[in-house]
């Protein structure tokens, strides 16, 4: 078979020119008929914005798992802007600020709305005391959720002349440190949950809100 091999810095440009952050260490044969080749240029897809993306991206799902690899690094160098966890723990954010630079984390992503306050019992505490702010994702109670379409929920919006899920999204970020993260499936529903962002519930709304759906 007729092959062409890639030197490893002809490998590493071609995978930094199709947008991937990183390189199998190792030595590789590539076919005269592969799709890599040393004067083949990356493949991209096209937005319907006609931005130019990458046909292959960096899934991060368990990258690293028990390795710790410094996301750290990749923030120095400016290849991402920020990084953060997803459904840690108490016990795992402290082994998290345990790592060299793992105190910058910047938030930690896990579910959180008036139906599911199970991280009041510790974590958000945690986090608050530790300058990491949390972010809910499902903050309207995920999917089939009832808080949409809750009577106490319609009934302090209609008061602020609202919907129910910007009362839910507005009781979740009232403590300044926790970022919600709303799924939308049409523009009606991101104009609905962006009235949250103004939206200042009473003391005794809260109060109400409370008696509905109580904490841990």
């Amino acid at each position: 078979m007729d092959k062409h091999f890639l030197s490893r810095r002809q490998f590493s440009a071609l995978c930094a020119a199709a947008g991937l952050s990183s390189v199998p260490v190792g030595i590789m044969a590539l076919s005269s008929t592969s799709v890599l080749a040393a004067d083949a240029p990356p493949r991209t897809a096209k937005l319907r914005n006609s931005a130019i993306v990458p046909a292959i991206g960096q899934g991060s799902a368990r990258l690293g798992q028990g390795r710790h690899p410094g996301f750290e690094q990749l923030r120095g160098a400016g290849k991402i802007k920020a990084w953060g966890v997803s459904n840690f723990n108490v016990d795992q954010m402290e082994d998290l600020f345990r790592i060299p630079d793992g105190n910058r984390c910047a938030t930690n992503q896990v579910p959180y709305s008036l139906n599911n306050r199970s991280i009041e019992r510790d974590l958000l505490t945690w986090c608050t005391q530790h300058d990491v702010p949390v972010m809910a994702y499902s903050p309207l109670g995920g999917e089939n959720s009832p808080l949409i379409t809750d009577r106490t929920l319609a009934q302090i919006g209609a008061a602020h002349g609202c919907s129910a899920a910007a009362v839910a999204l507005a009781w979740a970020v009232r403590s300044g440190n926790v970022i919600a993260i709303p799924e939308a499936g049409s523009s009606a529903h991101v104009k609905e949950n962006a009235v949250a962002l103004s939206l200042t519930l009473t003391p005794q709304e809260l109060q109400t809100l409370d008696a509905a759906f109580p904490g841990p």
